[in-house]
C-alpha cells in the first residue's frame, strides 16, 4: 500500500484521535472551547489535503498509461482544459509566492499536450474555491464516471461496514452529511461563539475516514482503467458504480489477522504477520478490488486498490504533473 498520501492521511488521523482526548480538550472551558473549534477545522483539512494530495498521485497513474487526449471523453477533454485554468487562476488570485514554479509546471505541461499523450494535471480534477464543499467532493467523482454519485459512495460505505442509517433507522445521504461537515469546519472557523462538542469530534473521524476511502476506491479503479486505455470505461459515463468495486478485507483477530472475501465467513489465508498477509492478498486482487485492513473494532487502518497503484518506473512524463498542494483556508 504505497500512497504515500494515506500515509500522511493516516498519520493526521492518529494525531487528531489522541487530541481529542487530551484533558485540556476535553475540559468544560473557554480554552477547551477554542481547542475543540481548532480541530473541528483540523479534521476537515485532513481530508482536504488528503483528496488533493490522492489525485497527485491519481494523476501520474493516469499518465503512465498510453491514452492520448483526443481518446479522453469530451467531458474529461473540456475539464483538463477550462477547470485547469480556472483553478491556477483561483489559486493565483488568492496570494501566494509569486513564482510557483510546481503549479506553472503542472499546468504548463497539461495544456500543452492536447495534441499528443496525455499529460493531466491535478489541477483537472481540484476545486476553485479555498475549501472544499459537497458539490466538489462528488462533482470530481462524476467526472471519473460515477453517476448517482452519493448514493453509490452511500452503498460502498455501508458494505465497508460505516453507519448509514441515522439512530431512527432512517437512511443517511451522503451529500446532506458532507454539507453538514463542512459547515461545522465553517463555523469553527469564523464563529468565535460556536460550540464544538466533544460528542461530535469522537464521531467525524470515522466520517472523515469514509470519504477519504470511498473517494479513493472510486477514483483509483477509474484511473486504473484510464491507464490501461479500458474503451468500456472512456465510453461509458457510468462505468464506475459500487457494485463493480470487489472488497477484500484483512482483518485482526485476538492471535493473529486474516483475509476474507467479501460476503465469506471462513477466512481464505491467516498470518500473525499483518504485513507479509496484506503483500500477499494485495497479488491476489483484481483490478477494480479494493483491499482493506481493519481492526478488532471494526475500523479500517490502512486501505489500496492495489492494480491501480503507481508503477515502478524510471522518469518520464508522469513526473511533471506533480505539485504540493496549497492555498486551504
Amino acid at each position: 500500500m504505497t500512497s504515500a498520501a494515506r500515509q500522511v492521511f493516516k498519520g493526521g488521523l492518529a494525531a487528531f484521535e489522541q487530541a481529542t482526548q487530551e484533558t485540556a480538550v476535553i475540559a468544560s472551558s473557554s480554552g477547551g472551547a477554542i481547542l475543540r473549534r481548532g480541530l473541528a477545522v483540523a479534521i476537515f483539512s485532513l481530508l482536504e489535503e488528503f483528496l488533493l494530495s490522492r489525485l497527485n498521485e491519481i494523476a501520474v497513474v493516469i499518465n503512465q498509461g498510453h491514452l492520448h487526449f483526443s481518446n479522453l471523453p469530451s467531458a474529461m477533454q473540456s475539464r483538463a482544459i477550462k477547470n485547469v485554468i480556472e483553478v491556477a487562476n483561483a489559486r493565483l488570485s488568492r496570494g501566494g509566492p509569486l513564482v510557483d514554479t510546481s503549479l506553472a509546471q503542472s499546468v504548463g505541461a497539461s495544456l500543452t499536450a492536447i495534441n499528443g499523450p496525455i499529460i493531466l494535471s491535478p489541477l483537472t480534477w481540484a476545486w476553485k474555491g479555498s475549501n472544499l464543499n459537497e458539490q466538489d467532493y462528488f462533482g470530481i467523482l462524476k467526472s471519473f464516471h460515477l453517476q448517482n454519485a452519493a448514493a453509490e459512495v452511500q452503498d460502498l460505505a455501508g458494505r465497508l461496514g460505516f453507519n448509514v442509517t441515522s439512530p431512527t433507522g432512517t437512511p443517511l445521504d451522503a451529500r446532506d452529511q458532507l454539507k453538514q461537515f463542512a459547515s461545522e469546519r465553517h463555523a469553527a472557523a469564523h464563529d468565535a461563539q460556536h460550540s464544538v462538542s466533544t460528542l461530535w469530534l469522537n464521531g467525524v473521524l470515522d466520517l472523515a475516514i469514509k470519504y477519504a476511502v470511498c473517494f479513493d476506491a472510486f477514483v483509483s479503479t477509474a484511473a486504473g482503467a484510464m491507464r490501461a486505455g479500458d474503451a468500456n470505461f472512456l465510453n461509458n459515463p457510468g462505468w464506475s458504480k459500487s457494485a463493480n468495486v470487489s472488497i477484500r478485507k484483512i482483518v485482526e483477530r485476538t492471535k493473529d489477522w486474516a483475509e476474507f472475501r467479501e460476503g465469506a465467513t471462513k477466512a481464505a489465508h491467516v498470518s500473525a504477520d499483518r504485513a507479509s498477509l496484506t503483500l500477499a492478498a494485495s497479488g491476489r486482487c483484481g483490478p477494480t478490488e479494493l483491499l482493506v485492513v481493519s481492526s478488532k473494532a471494526g475500523r479500517i487502518l490502512d486501505w489500496s486498490v492495489p492494480k491501480s497503484e503507481l508503477e515502478p518506473r524510471g522518469r518520464d512524463r508522469s513526473q511533471q504533473t506533480s505539485f504540493r498542494p496549497s492555498g486551504l483556508s
